[in-house]
């Protein structure tokens, strides 16, 4: 299950990464070149539900992951949940058929058809790539971990984005979410605002602005 809050900054100011969050320590940062393929219908039918099925590839791992992430809900002022299934795969998936061997392979196909109500035989295309920049700072007290990232973010079209969010990484650190975002709207004002969308839809508004308006 993924409980993160997600927020898109605004300001001209470099990105300040705090040396405690929520009362949490940093105690690790690393920068990663991520390429992320989503994968949909002709008519977008998972973006309709709320859904969204990717294969990433980064900078720093052999091979590449597939991510599939079910409808979200809203948590707090500006966290969501959604269930999240990753799967590692050895190579790159080229084709429909492949992508659909592979989901089937690990009992997430039917799964997918479903959450989308998809018809049987319904084709999985790649729909687009979101290029990506990011800095990951881990914060850690005790068990407890929570991730804060900057997404330095490149569309196929139109300009970029700069998004900041924060990942719940351990059992039961949820409870720290509050904390973080109330230290992180003291420390960039109005320079951050809760994305209203998520990065898929975002992708999908810029390519496909007809099919989402039908």
């Amino acid at each position: 299950m993924e409980v993160e809050l997600q927020y898109l900054y605004t300001g001209e100011d470099p990105a300040v990464v705090p040396i405690e969050l929520a009362d949490l320590t940093l105690a690790g940062s690393q920068n990663v070149a991520i390429t992320d393929t989503y994968f949909d219908t002709e008519a977008l039918d998972l973006r309709g539900a709320g859904c969204s099925l990717r294969i990433r590839m980064t900078d720093t791992q052999q091979g590449a992951e597939l991510t599939w992430k079910g409808p979200s809900r809203r948590v707090g002022r500006s966290g969501k949940q959604r269930k999240e299934v990753n799967v590692l795969l050895d190579s790159v998936v080229e084709e429909s058929g492949e992508l659909e061997r592979l989901l089937a392979e690990h009992g997430l196909l039917e799964v997918v058809h479903e959450a989308a109500s998809i018809a049987p035989g319904g084709g999985l295309h790649a729909i687009g790539a979101l290029r990506n920049n990011r800095s990951i700072h881990e914060y850690v007290q005790g068990l407890h971990r929570l991730e804060l990232s900057w997404d330095r973010l490149e569309y196929p079209v139109g300009p970029g984005e700069t998004r900041l969010e924060v990942e719940v990484k351990s059992e039961f650190a949820e409870r720290y979410l509050e904390a973080a975002d109330d230290q992180l709207r003291q420390l960039f004002g109005s320079a951050l605002a809760p994305a209203e969308r998520g990065k898929v839809r975002e992708l999908c508004e810029r390519l496909y602005p007809e099919l989402l308006a039908a």
